[in-house]
């Protein structure tokens, strides 16, 4: 009879204890996940490929994540532009022909011409293609702009007249007065070439004097003799 009365009473105090006594179950800790990181870089990159392959669903895509991450985001507006503005009153309506060369693209022309390849699209547009990637060598592109100013052609090199033509074409009698006296000083020393070759030079810078041509035909009939 006693111990069942212990049982009732320890029962009776159990109940009356606070919840708070009673031992919990340990809870759990979940690590929060940080989201990724945004990558603009290629986020941008396929934006620009998505024009460039005319998946215009995906580039908007992509630059509506640019601007959502920094609305004054500059690259991503010139792409929007691209894509929204109307070709003329983005590039303007000046422009000279161009044809395409092997290798050439939207990307290269807009890169070589407009100094950005962010205007590739623009620049398809403006010559009325929806794909860019498809531009086939001889296709006459339309640039933006004035034409380039060709490169200077190479000058010609102006070949040097001969030494005896450019004395003969100066007429020196004053000149011609030591070469004779030169020539007859390399005469009397044997000299025959040099003596020659002397009066030959006088002549040219006086051809009309009488002494010269005498003296030059006599030394040249001598040497041929």
């Amino acid at each position: 009879m006693r111990n069942a009365l212990a049982s009732v009473a320890l029962l009776a105090l159990a109940a009356l204890l606070p919840a708070g006594c009673a031992q919990r179950a340990p809870v759990a800790v979940v690590p929060a996940i940080a989201p990724a990181a945004f990558d603009r870089p290629t986020t941008l990159a396929a934006a620009q490929d998505a024009l460039i392959r005319g998946d215009v669903v995906t580039a908007r895509a992509r630059l509506a994540a640019l601007l959502a991450h920094d609305p004054a985001d500059p690259e991503a507006h010139v792409l929007l532009d691209g894509l929204e503005r109307a070709p003329l009153d983005l590039l303007g309506p000046r422009s000279f022909a161009y044809a395409a060369k092997p290798g050439d693209t939207y990307v290269t022309l807009s890169t070589r011409f407009l100094g950005t390849p962010l205007k590739a699209y623009a620049l398809a547009r403006y010559n009325g293609a929806r794909v860019p990637a498809a531009l086939a060598p001889g296709t006459i592109v339309r640039i933006p702009g004035e034409a380039p100013a060709p490169p200077p052609r190479p000058r010609a090199r102006r070949s040097r007249p001969a030494r005896g033509a450019a004395i003969a074409r100066r007429v020196d009698p004053a000149g011609a007065v030591p070469l004779r006296a030169a020539a007859l000083v390399a005469l009397k020393r044997g000299d025959t070439p040099r003596a020659l070759a002397l009066l030959r030079r006088a002549a040219a810078i006086d051809p009309d004097n009488p002494l010269l041509r005498r003296d030059l035909a006599r030394l040249t009939a001598r040497t041929a003799s």
